[in-house]
């Protein structure tokens, strides 16, 4: 280290040995090997120290290494792709993963994008394949989430006993409450379903439910 006091070093290198962590609920020690806490006091501190050598080592032309909070990036400019040192080795990813059901289930528990991209990531690795090769990162996921909910909301769907019957795709001028609603009566009066149906199943924004307005008034 860089003139870093002796006491200083001896004081971390002692705070950092023979650490355990108590796992389940009968709190079994496992010992600690690597690794540093998370929020703690000392760890921008520690997280300089590791990283100052790291970001001043020698990198290809048009390459760059950026510290930002806990992290580090590693930045690559060119002109194009392939003057990009080891661009020829990257293969980008073309297999999707996001469905409708993905989709509703996530938001169903609530997941966000970004835990969505470590929880998919960890799946596909359980089955021994490469994540490499799946389109998985915050954006894309976002974005599919969206069309997704969008296409879904658009379609009017009658269940029955005997299964789900689509009634029809309308385009509504606006997503407001009447709006939603006008099309959903069109649909089943055209279907002649109007005295027929016992319920109605629509997400909880306020523009579709309410005590006045809305696609389903309450």
């Amino acid at each position: 280290m860089k003139a870093t006091p002796e006491y200083l070093v001896l004081m971390i290198r002692s705070w950092l040995s023979d650490r355990e962590l108590l796992v389940g609920e009968n709190r079994t020690p496992r010992p600690v090997t690597c690794g540093f806490p998370q929020e703690s006091v000392l760890g921008p501190t520690v997280w300089n120290m590791a990283y100052d050598s790291l970001l001043v080592m020698n990198v290809p032309s048009g390459v760059h290494l950026v510290g930002f909070a806990n992290d580090l990036v590693v930045v690559g400019v060119a002109r194009i792709g392939e003057d990009i040192p080891g661009s020829s080795e990257v293969q980008r990813a073309t297999k999707s993963i996001m469905t409708s059901r993905l989709s509703a289930a996530l938001d169903k528990c609530k997941v966000s994008d970004r835990d969505a991209v470590h929880l998919l990531t960890a799946c596909i690795e359980s089955f021994s394949l490469n994540p490499a090769s799946y389109i998985i990162n915050r954006t894309s996921i976002r974005n599919s989430r969206e069309s997704i909910r969008k296409e879904i909301a658009e379609k009017i769907i009658v269940s029955t006993p005997n299964g789900e019957k689509l009634l029809g795709v309308p385009e509504i001028p606006s997503e407001t409450g009447s709006e939603i609603s006008l099309a959903v009566y069109d649909s089943l009066e055209k279907w002649s379903l109007l005295d027929k149906v016992q319920g109605f199943v629509f997400d909880t924004t306020a523009s579709n439910t309410g005590r006045v307005n809305g696609a389903s008034t309450l």
